[in-house]
């Protein structure tokens, strides 16, 4: 803007420069009217571009004067140059037209002769300063360009052109070529060139070389391990098809003999008479038991390290867990001079949740450890609970473990030193299976030892349990006394037979030595009666004790009338399997028929077809896989159910079995209770059908009254959950019919209503319809309606059972919905009925908050009454 502002300045004082220096020449042309002189000294002022126009004015002349002397038109003028389009566009004038004025004076005295009026206009200094500026912008442009031009030369030389052949070289190493440049870019490989470029090839050039002969050794590394690993594998497949065939040849062979030994010892016991025999009996059976259970551990090794074992969570009595320890430890001690005792809490639960299989394992594992590594002392089995944990443990006075051994001892096939498996014998794997079992249920294992002083292993666990219901009377039934001997044990044991036990029992006393328990009644005739057992005791022993004192006689056998009428056809090639298979069957009530390979069984079902086969597997001529094949060719439809029965009792024997037809499966050596279960199922008289009430009192854990309560309060449910149901089918689906169906699911499957059990986790999942599950539950609603052997006497509402129920609900114990649903309404007023019958509601959902408020009221109405 300055530059501008001067270059006019200049140009207008050049015109004012030249308009002096002119005035006086044209004010002389003018004085002497000579027009031509004048017009040609204006007309020479326009040679100034910024001059566009010049005239004379007179203001003295008429125009009449003017124009009788010539003087009429004294004026020049020229147009602007015209501006070119382009610089139109990109110029525009800043400054106006200017019209200056000059006075001319006569040449003789100086007076005012006219003005000489000019009109400049610095336009054309102002295009001339656009032009030259874009001449400047245009050649700076250009050598722009131009110095561009040759640096993008000298980089395309210099460093564009060598990475580009430097990339196409890598490209063909990534190809599986050798890194090679040619022509003159060999010579960035020359270590005299220290420019980037250079250095980046030749470092690039050691990088693959080093890559190359990495590769080609990698390479022979993996080819040498492939053919390694192919080995391995090879050998491993091997290896695993070998371990398979040896586990189940081992296990058949293990089996076969376990199953007679007791079968045999089950029918000695139950024909035996005497309680000498009947101890020893019991003893062998449980020696036995042990044995089929430790071949079994190699087995759930393999299902724990494939993780296709699983827990069951079912309700089980603490004390027949604890009875079986400590039998099958009385077992395995026969002979030793150890004594054997025990340490329960009086506080134990009555019930637990949780797998009863997997527990008594790892319990009997404590303790075979214990027989085996205690030779003078004793051992003792433990039960605790405390703060809501459960705690089991053996306790002995063996031989100990150093602390840097107890490590070594969970791992499998391990012992603390190898030393003890060439002296005490073992696989090792006991430990590590009851490790992995206590981490699967979530508890933990505690180890306590010291070498030469003995060792303490214990469980750890925190299951849901059922307490057991307290009683006011104890001692005074039963008496414990004894200077001697575990008085205080066999004191618990009492205390807790009183408070399990709902018949009554009459005054007893117990004296307790070191050696024996004396159980003594007297009769009100003066008879005294006595049993003598030695000690260790079971609780089951000593409720038996108590129940001979009081019909003054021993056990009685009841004559298994489950399958009475029934026809069952055992096939088995053993003899003595085959013995013991038909006393088993025979104990139930059924008529037995007998083949001893598949042919025979062939023409025994042609000739009558019986009521169930059960059918050995393996066995000469034809086995039982083509006896089944052949009867259901010949038979189809009409053929009664099949069960198969091995020594193989692998989960994959199992699935063969159900995959082939088999109607059942069940494993050597035979459990007579699964046995009985298994064919109640497919032939038994039921007392309800739909309902597997063997395994419904498993649940129950063996507690005939509890299982009793759960059939009580399903037979009720059945009808409000049907009721609910039907009210629910049309609506869409929500959380109350989820709720409803998730209640029923869990019901039917605690009481053994197994299809109602998967129909409702069908219809849960909307798998299944909703009129399916009404169906199943209608059927069995008619058969709890029409078959009642299940009822009970309700028991009166009164205020100490009210309070009994407050005190459950405050704890939040499940026990307070069996006490609710025996209590009866009797007399109560009608406002306490309904609020009766909206506390079991609330209690069958756990509810236990709006319990609560139902039994504030239902106390406030028995006050009131």
């Amino acid at each position: 803007m300055a530059e501008h502002s001067l270059r006019i300045g200049a140009a207008r004082l050049n015109a004012d420069r030249i308009i002096r220096a002119t005035l006086p020449q044209i004010a002389g042309a003018y004085w002497e009217v000579d027009v031509p002189a004048v017009r040609a000294i204006l007309n020479g002022l326009l040679e100034d571009p910024v001059i566009l126009s010049a005239r004379i004015d007179d203001p003295l002349l008429t125009d009449a004067q003017r124009d009788s002397s010539g003087l009429i038109d004294l004026s020049v003028s020229r147009q602007p140059s015209p501006t070119p389009p382009w610089l139109s566009i990109l110029f525009q004038p800043t400054s106006q037209p200017e019209k200056p004025a000059y006075i001319l004076t006569n040449p003789r005295d100086g007076s005012e002769i006219g003005r000489l009026a000019l009109e400049l206009s610095f336009r054309p200094v102002e295009k001339d300063m656009v032009a030259r500026s874009y001449v400047v912008l245009g050649s700076s442009i250009l050598q722009t360009l131009l110095v561009t031009a040759v640096i993008f030369l000298i980089v395309q030389l210099i460093v564009i052109r060598p990475l580009a052949r430097l990339q196409a070289a890598a490209l063909r190493v990534r190809d599986g070529h050798s890194f090679r440049l040619k022509g003159r870019d060999q010579r960035m490989f020359d270590v005299r060139r220290q420019d980037e470029i250079s250095r980046l090839a030749r470092a690039f050039r050691r990088t693959v070389t080093e890559l190359e002969a990495s590769r080609d050794n990698l390479q022979e590394l993996v080819d040498e391990r492939t053919r390694e690993l192919l080995v391995a594998r090879n050998e491993a497949v091997e290896a695993s098809q070998a371990k398979s065939i040896f586990l189940a040849n081992m296990s058949h062979e293990l089996r076969t003999p376990l199953n007679a030994i007791i079968g045999l010892s089950g029918m000695l016991l139950r024909e035996g008479k005497g309680n000498s025999n009947t101890r020893n009996l019991t003893d062998l059976s449980a020696a036995a038991a042990q044995l089929s259970e430790n071949i079994d551990s190699i087995l759930d090794l393999s299902k724990i390290e494939a993780g296709e074992l699983v827990l069951e969570q079912v309700w089980f009595r603490l004390d027949d867990l604890l009875d079986d320890v400590l039998l099958q430890t009385r077992a395995l001690m026969a002979g030793k001079p150890v004594l054997l005792t025990w340490d329960y809490a009086a506080d134990l639960p009555e019930e637990v949740c949780a797998d009863p299989l997997r527990l008594r394992q790892i319990m009997v594992n404590f303790a075979s450890n214990a027989v085996k590594f205690t030779n003078e002392g004793e051992i003792c089995i433990q039960a605790g609970f405390q703060n809501g944990a459960l705690r089991l443990g053996v306790r002995d006075t063996g031989i100990g473990i150093s602390p840097e051994q107890i490590e070594g001892i969970f791992k499998a096939f391990g012992q603390a030193d190898s030393s003890t498996t060439r002296q005490y014998g073992g696989t090792g794997l006991g430990l590590s299976i009851a490790q992995r079992l206590a981490d699967r249920m979530q508890g933990e294992l505690q180890v306590n030892s010291e070498p030469e002083k003995g060792s303490e292993f214990a469980l750890i666990l925190r299951p849901p349990i059922q307490p057991i219901p307290p009683k006011n009377e104890t001692t005074d039934i039963i008496k414990v006394e004894g200077a001697e001997g575990p008085v205080r044990q066999v004191q618990v044991m009492a205390n807790r037979a009183l408070a399990t036990t709902t018949a009554p029992i009459p005054p007893v006393m117990v004296t307790v030595t070191t050696a024996h328990a004396a159980f003594s009644l007297r009769s009100s005739s003066g008879k005294v009666s006595r049993r003598h057992l030695a000690l260790p005791i079971t609780h089951r022993e000593f409720s038996a004790a108590l129940s001979e004192l009081k019909t003054g006689t021993g056990p009685k056998l009841q004559k298994d009338e489950l399958l009475a009428g029934r026809d069952v056809l055992v096939v088995e090639d053993n003899p003595v399997n085959l013995y013991v298979f038909v006393s088993l069957v025979e104990a139930l009530g059924a008529k037995v028929r007998t083949a001893v390979n598949g042919i025979e069984a062939l023409e025994q079902a042609t000739a009558a077809m019986p009521d169930v086969i059960l059918m050995d597997l393996h066995m000469p001529l034809m086995d039982g896989y083509r006896a089944l094949e052949n009867l259901q060719g010949r038979f189809q439809g009409s053929l009664a159910p099949v069960v198969a029965a091995t020594a193989n009792a692998t989960q994959e024997e199992a699935e063969r079995c159900k995959f082939s037809g088999f109607s059942g499966f069940i494993p050597k050596p035979i459990d007579p209770s699964q046995l009985r279960s298994l064919l109640a199922d497919l032939c038994g008289n039921n007392q309800l059908p739909g309902v597997d009430q063997e395994k419904g009192l498993f649940y129950a854990g063996g507690n005939r009254q509890h299982y009793e309560a759960s059939l009580r309060r399903f037979h009720a449910g059945l009808r409000e959950w049907s009721a609910g149901l039907a009210a629910l089918t049309d609506r869409p689906e929500g959380p109350v019919k989820a709720n409803l169906l998730h209640v029923i699911k869990g019901a039917a499957g605690t009481v053994g209503a197994d299809r109602l059990a998967e129909l409702a986790a069908g219809a849960e999942k909307g798998s299944t319809s909703i009129k399916t599950v009404e169906q199943a539950m209608s059927q069995l609603l008619e058969q709890f309606d029409a078959r009642s052997p299940l009822s009970a006497d309700e028991l009166p509402f009164t205020p100490d059972r009210l309070e009994r129920i407050r005190a459950l609900i405050s704890k939040r114990d499940i026990q307070a919905i069996e006490e609710v649903q025996n209590t009866g309404s009797g007399e109560l007023p009608e406002t306490a009925k309904a609020k009766l019958q909206s506390l079991k509601t609330a209690l069958k959902v756990l509810d236990f908050e709006t319990a609560d408020q139902i039994v504030e009221q239902l106390a406030g109405s028995l006050h009131e009454d």
